[in-house]
């Protein structure tokens, strides 16, 4: 209550959705850039209640921090809590005696970053924290500048793309199902089949200028692993009809600043990649009808500043004409696009 960016700061206030739910957060504080939440968490909690919270913050637009004991951190290896903390990244934030202290001292919220380690060959966890200041808060909470960066810089979404670009199938599947759950996406089991995972490595190669997967392609090798998500038929020449589906995704996207660059490149097959695919989508829309709005709200979880909201598509056109990829409202980004669709002109 101290801290000036902390506004209308209630403790275990009920909030509701529009639907009836509620949920009543210990620590309840309107921010410049939105609400947040705290969970005060000195128990494991269940893994539905930890669902269950992460949707219905999602959900109400609320960012939302757990908050652990700073001072007993050995139970930190309970399963509750390794529940919340290694979707995450295996860190979490706490607070104690001395977050107290200091944040009284300077007037500003101080929280602990705690780090969890697991060595795979003891089957042991090192526990490390650090007191960090309120604007990292509420980076971590997906909360600050997060609509002006491409990416979402909270710590399940950097958890996640960690585990993209160091191969671990196992991590991205289980942050994955914990941000899929706060944003009502599909169940994790569809996830590979409807190529999610390749289409965020390829989204997020396209917005950092760096490659995003675990492929032998150069670091700085942004277009091998677009054309690689984009050609036409996969390893034993089999048709790449999921991945290609998403290019109205890739189209939208390459409205923003970060990405156009790449996706005309000189020397490079992206863009003409990117019209082959697109007039596929044009002349058999039902595959892209069916992912996109499926996973639409994980997508613009994990990529806020792509503006992805709204995106659609429409029915196809017999060739040789003109169709359109319908994106929706812009609301208040002229900057970045001026038209309301993408206009695809197929080959005669």
């Amino acid at each position: 209550q101290q801290d000036p960016l902390f506004q209308d700061v209630a403790v275990e206030q009920i909030v509701r959705d529009g639907n009836g739910a509620w949920r009543r957060p210990d620590v309840l504080a309107t921010t410049p850039w939105g609400k947040i939440g705290f969970d005060v968490q000195l128990a494991p909690p269940l893994l539905e209640s930890i669902i269950g919270r992460q949707r219905f913050y999602a959900e109400a637009g609320i960012g939302h921090l757990w908050v652990i004991d700073a001072a007993n951190l050995d139970g930190l290896i309970r399963q509750g809590f390794l529940d919340v903390v290694m979707p995450q990244g295996g860190v979490v934030m706490g607070f104690d005696e001395a977050a107290a202290s200091l944040s009284q001292k300077s007037g500003t919220l101080i929280l602990h970053l705690v780090s969890l380690t697991e060595d795979a060959n003891q089957h042991q966890f090192t526990v490390a924290s650090e007191p960090i200041g309120r604007h990292i808060v509420l980076d971590f909470a997906g909360l600050r500048s997060a609509s002006a960066t491409p990416m979402a810089r909270d710590l399940r979404a950097a958890a996640f793309f960690i585990a993209l670009r160091t191969g671990d199938p196992k991590g991205r599947a289980a942050i994955l199902s914990t941000l899929g759950a706060g944003c009502g996406s599909p169940d994790i089991t569809s996830a590979e089949a409807d190529g999610i995972f390749g289409l965020t490595a390829t989204l997020a190669t396209l917005v950092t200028g760096r490659k995003a997967d675990a492929s032998g392609f150069a670091e700085t090798g942004v277009n091998a692993v677009v054309n690689q998500f984009l050609r036409s038929e996969q390893a034993g020449m089999r048709p790449n009809h999921v991945n290609r589906a998403w290019a109205p995704v890739l189209a939208r996207a390459a409205f923003h600043p970060a990405v156009m660059p790449w996706l005309d490149k000189r020397g490079t097959k992206t863009r003409q990649l990117l019209d082959a695919a697109l007039g596929e989508v044009a002349l058999a829309p039902a595959l892209s009808q069916r992912l996109i709005p499926d996973w639409l709200p994980l997508l613009g979880r994990l990529f806020p500043g792509l503006r992805l909201a709204g995106l659609d598509v429409f029915g196809g056109a017999p060739s040789g004409t003109v169709t359109q990829v319908g994106i929706g409202s812009l609301g208040s980004a002229p900057d970045l696009l001026d038209d309301r669709c993408c206009a695809i002109r197929l080959a005669k």
